[in-house]
C-alpha cells in the first residue's frame, strides 16, 4: 500500500480529499440536517436518486458513456421517486384527520347526600 501512495499524483490526492472530506462531510451533514427537518420516510425515499446523479455525473465529469440500458434504469428510479413522492404530497393535505385523543370519563361523582 505504501507504493501507491509513493506513485500517486495531485489528482490522486485531490480526489481522496474530495471524497474523504467534502462529499462525506457534506454528504453526511445534509443527510443529518435532512433526518432532523423531516421523516425518515421521506428523506430516504430521495435516496434513492443516488444512482441516477452518479450516472449523470460520471457522464458529465469522466465522458463515461450512457447506453440506453442506463438510461431506461435511471429513469425508471427517477419515476418511482416522482410517484412516491406526488402519493405521499397528495396524501398529506386531505388525509384523514388525526386520532381523537382517548375518552376520559369525567370524574364520578358522589350522590348528595339526603337527610331526613
Amino acid at each position: 500500500m505504501a507504493g501507491a501512495f509513493r506513485h500517486a499524483t495531485f489528482g490522486g490526492y485531490a480526489s481522496l480529499a474530495y471524497i474523504a472530506y467534502l462529499s462525506t462531510l457534506v454528504g453526511f451533514g445534509l443527510w443529518g440536517w435532512l433526518m432532523r427537518r423531516y421523516e425518515a420516510s421521506t428523506v430516504a425515499m430521495y435516496s434513492l436518486l443516488v444512482p441516477p446523479f452518479g450516472l449523470a455525473s460520471a457522464a458529465a465529469f469522466l465522458g463515461e458513456g450512457v447506453g440506453p440500458v442506463r438510461l431506461a434504469g435511471a429513469a425508471l428510479i427517477v419515476s418511482g421517486v416522482a410517484i412516491g413522492s406526488l402519493r405521499r404530497r397528495a396524501a398529506r393535505p386531505g388525509s384523514a384527520p388525526p386520532p381523537a385523543p382517548p375518552s376520559v370519563p369525567p370524574p364520578a361523582q358522589a350522590a348528595p347526600a339526603q337527610t331526613r
